[in-house]
């Protein structure tokens, strides 16, 4: 496999540091990643593909991602509009049957029925995700187990 580059510039705009390192011999590329790129070093790359912080960032707060920053611009219109009373974020609930084993949900939105006598608190907790992380649709699951009359979201 062999792909020619007119220029380095054109290099640098086609593939990024690491592809360079790990192909140049396969890619008979003569020039060396410090060549092409400069002495910097390639911004390392999140595990989990997490967006920069300034893209994840709502009301000065940095969230673990966009759609968690775009959500928390969505509570925040819902309070406006009057659909929900307030919401908390990053609220821990116990799930296991040792206090160890807990889930952490990105919102819980409260909202007060008056409709309805004995008057309640409707609550839903929401949570973001783009990517499941190791053991968290285990703790979703015992999240429904162990609070059955709790709504939960997934977005």
């Amino acid at each position: 496999m062999t792909i020619r580059f007119e220029s380095v510039d054109e290099l640098k705009r086609n593939t990024s540091p690491e592809f360079v390192a790990k192909n140049a011999a396969q890619l008979g590329i003569v020039a060396t990643v410090e060549q092409v790129y400069g002495n910097q070093a390639a911004p390392k790359q999140n595990k989990y593909h997490v967006a920069p912080v300034p893209d994840r960032t709502y009301r000065g707060i940095v969230f673990s991602s966009k759609k968690e920053a775009a959500k928390c611009a969505e509570m925040d219109l819902c309070v406006q509009a009057g659909e929900i009373d307030f919401y908390l974020r990053q609220v821990p609930f116990i799930v296991g049957y040792d206090p160890l084993t807990k889930y952490v949900a990105d919102f819980v939105t409260f909202k007060f029925v008056k409709d309805v006598f004995p008057y309640v608190w409707r609550i839903k907790v929401i949570e973001t995700k783009g990517t499941y992380a190791p053991g968290a649709k285990r703790k979703l699951k015992l999240f429904r187990e162990k609070y059955p009359n709790v709504t939960l979201e997934v977005c």
